[in-house]
């Protein structure tokens, strides 16, 4: 059950923002979410998404706060008065995923061939923590008509210590994480701690967790593309992804146990 059966959105902001980006959207809806309303998960319910403008703007350029509702708890409309609802009791909810990079391994060999190209010494298969950081509340920025900047993954590109995976790479060598971040490993669970505390069930002494132990850290890549919910997809569409500049990476070291 990865996604909602029905996901509606205002037509009104579908042609303001443009049918990619709206699509994009839509896409990030995970059924592991939660109502920005009522609070509960999202499941297998249909689900609207309520569109909020920032500011008071008749054009509706700029900043724009998108969530999502259970059908019964919010229509699907826009606002443009700058009059923002919303609850703020509810946190926001993410989606992480592991994969293990791995010589020959389809969709991510161009990966794997720059990150060995300037570090050899790492070792395969390479652990990656993949996260997409909001799964019901997403922020992007009108700047004219059909054209919006996605301001979650915007945020993680300029973020001291991540690397627009375009320009370059982050390395096992890297051994402070953004802000001094370390990854735990405590019972099944591999936890990255704040500011960015994403965890993930892991299993115990299981190849991941070897991966883990025998780089010393884990490569953390950060994108909004909804293929995190598909699984076979992600890993096709890791190496297109950064090519098109949509994900963030850092190196996240593993914690020393006292």
């Amino acid at each position: 059950m990865p996604r909602p059966p029905v996901i509606e959105i205002n037509d009104d902001f579908v042609q303001l923002v443009g049918e990619p980006t709206a699509q994009r959207l839509v896409s990030r809806v995970h059924s592991d979410g939660d109502c920005q309303t009522c609070g509960a998960s999202l499941g297998a319910l249909p689900v609207n998404l309520l569109a909020q403008c920032l500011t008071r703007s008749a054009e509706g350029f700029g900043p724009w706060l998108v969530t999502a509702h259970h059908v019964q708890c919010e229509r699907p409309v826009m606002t443009r008065t700058g009059a923002v609802k919303i609850e703020s009791s509810i946190g926001v909810t993410y989606r992480a995923v592991g994969l293990s990079l791995r010589p020959g391994q389809r969709g991510t060999g161009g990966l794997l061939a720059r990150l060995k190209t300037e570090t050899p010494t790492i070792e395969t298969p390479l652990p990656i923590l993949w996260v997409c950081p909001s799964i019901d509340l997403f922020l992007i920025d009108v700047v004219s008509p059909g054209n919006a900047i996605d301001r979650d993954l915007q945020q993680y590109l300029q973020e001291p210590g991540f690397h627009n995976m375009i320009d370059s790479l982050p390395s096992p060598r890297d051994h402070k994480g953004p802000q001094g971040t370390r990854a735990r490993i405590d019972g099944n669970l591999l936890i990255t701690t704040p500011p960015m505390g994403w965890s993930l069930a892991i299993e115990p002494d299981g190849p991941y967790e070897r991966a883990i132990h025998a780089n010393g850290g884990v490569l953390v890549l950060v994108s909004t593309s909804g293929a995190i919910h598909t699984p076979g997809l992600l890993e096709a569409a890791l190496d297109p992804l950064i090519t098109a500049g949509e994900v963030a990476g850092a190196w996240v070291p593993l914690a020393v146990r006292s």
